[in-house]
């Protein structure tokens, strides 16, 4: 994964998803310089690459617009149209209202 990449490397061996009634600790490592996007590893810590698990991608701006945030798993080649992009196994979809840019827009004024 480079300096600038968001879509990290799938590991060796794809960890299980969780199941709905497991509860789970994890940790979350930043992918990329400058994205919003996140390696979630599973158990504590984010240096041993065995325990890479899941994709936090955000693809938008929370701030300025609408925003969309995938938690994907390794598993690739699903879509055509993004190859890279894992099995999407849930998704929040962030709206921005106009009270939201206006209050974004006046701190950013006050900085």
């Amino acid at each position: 994964m480079g300096c600038c990449s968001s879509t990290p490397t799938a590991p060796d061996v794809i960890l299980p998803d969780p199941s709905e009634s497991e509860s789970c600790t994890f940790s979350l490592l930043k992918s990329g310089m400058f994205g919003g996007d996140y390696v979630a590893y599973k158990d504590e810590g984010t240096d041993d690459e065995t325990k890479k698990w899941q994709f936090v991608n955000k693809t938008g701006s929370i701030w300025g617009g609408d925003a969309v945030i995938d938690i994907e798993n390794f598993v690739r080649g699903g879509n055509p149209d993004k190859p890279k992009q894992g099995e999407v196994r849930t998704q929040s979809t962030h709206k921005s209202t106009k009270h939201a840019q206006e209050h974004n827009a006046r701190t950013i004024a006050r900085a």
